[in-house]
């Protein structure tokens, strides 16, 4: 295992002095044997060490496996069957057998030869130097703003039935009206058909409210439908559509004009995050004259999130900031500082040159 770390470093992984565990290894037919220990002067209070545990799959690098990979590195991708025996051990016995579908079998025990952990099966995904090394770059995933991109408008409006709670909700071809979720959940008890969708508008504060309250009230009354909502099995198949006007800025040039709605779809965002399929959220246009159409055509979309503006429909994604999809530290520079340019805000982050030393702040 000598030069161990300098053949994995040549492939792209480089590893630290606390990482750089495996003291012997052996082969038994298609089995790999490997003695690991975490240097003396390491924290030791884990149940099982991050840097142990991946020095225990090093072994990977004497096993056939690798001559299967294509050439590439091979690294861990989906674990199943994980169990912790015994904690606190610092030299580890460890034993990787090939298991079903070239996944990995991963034995650990202690150098006495007690359990220490198990992996009933470690799936390994091949790795080329080309992806660590994009992989590598430090600025790669450095920061990323929020785009609204267009999506392509869908041929046909959404099928299946549908309903909508409340006077303020826009009229939907063949849907049921109800005054409020309650009056719905009466229905149902009634023996009513159950929704593939039920629509609503974004609870309104009332006009005399000060912006601020506004906020609460309609934040605490969007959780209240929410939670409301989530109490009825029965419509756990039933999406419940969300619907506001100008609660996002969507553009560049946009700004938000509800803010009070703004702050409900962050509350509706964490829900459809704990949630899969049950919320979606839709901004329409102000006075957005063809509403019904396009209310249809947000729902035909699949997305959980639509801003409908000029007629198209636009959808959040995450992009890269910078030119080139990423932030890039000026040429020839010693220091640089992330600041704001331009527009001072948040779409104006740029990298900027600066000076090594920065000067102390003064001031009360």
């Amino acid at each position: 295992v000598a030069d161990l770390y300098e053949r994995l470093a040549a492939d792209g992984l480089g590893y630290g002095p606390v990482f750089r565990g495996v003291r012997a290894a052996w082969r038994n037919g298609g089995d790999v044997f490997t003695e690991v220990e975490l240097p003396a002067d390491a924290e030791s209070s884990f149940g099982l060490h991050p840097a142990l545990l991946d020095a225990a799959l090093h072994g990977i690098d004497f096993s056939g496996l690798m001559a299967q990979s294509g050439g590439g590195t091979l690294l861990p991708f989906a674990w199943q069957g994980v169990s912790l025996h015994a904690a606190g051990a610092t030299r580890l016995r460890v034993q990787l057998s090939e298991g079903i579908g070239g996944s990995v079998v991963v034995r650990v025990a202690d150098d006495t030869g007690a359990p220490v952990a198990s992996v009933d099966g470690l799936t390994l995904r091949a790795v080329s130097a080309d992806q660590l090394a994009r992989a590598s770059d430090p600025h790669r995933d450095a920061l990323f703003r929020l785009d609204w991109v267009t999506l392509p408008t869908p041929s046909v409006l959404s099928e299946g039935s549908s309903a909508v709670l409340g006077a303020q909700a826009p009229e939907l071809d063949g849907a049921e009206r109800y005054a409020d979720l309650a009056a719905f959940i009466a229905a149902l008890d009634e023996g009513h058909p159950v929704p593939d969708a039920v629509l609503t508008v974004l609870p309104l504060a009332a006009a005399e409210t000060p912006s601020v309250d506004a906020v609460r009230e309609v934040t605490y009354r969007t959780l209240g439908l929410l939670q409301g909502w989530l109490a009825d099995e029965r419509v756990e198949g039933t999406r419940l559509v969300l619907v506001s006007e100008g609660a996002v800025a969507a553009a560049a040039d946009e700004d938000v004009v509800d803010m009070a709605g703004a702050a409900a779809w962050g509350l509706v965002r964490s829900a459809q995050s704990e949630n899969p399929g049950r919320f979606v959220l839709v901004d329409l246009d102000v006075d957005e004259q063809d509403a019904a159409d396009r209310l249809g055509l947000a729902l035909a979309s699949g997305e959980p999130q639509v801003a409908v503006r000029g007629g198209e429909l636009r959808v959040p994604r995450l992009a890269r900031h910078g030119a080139g999809g990423a932030l890039v530290p000026p040429a020839g520079t010693q220091g640089w500082i992330l600041d704001v340019t331009g527009t001072r805000s948040l779409e104006g982050l740029a990298l900027v040159e600066h000076g090594p030393a920065v000067a102390p702040l003064k001031g009360d």
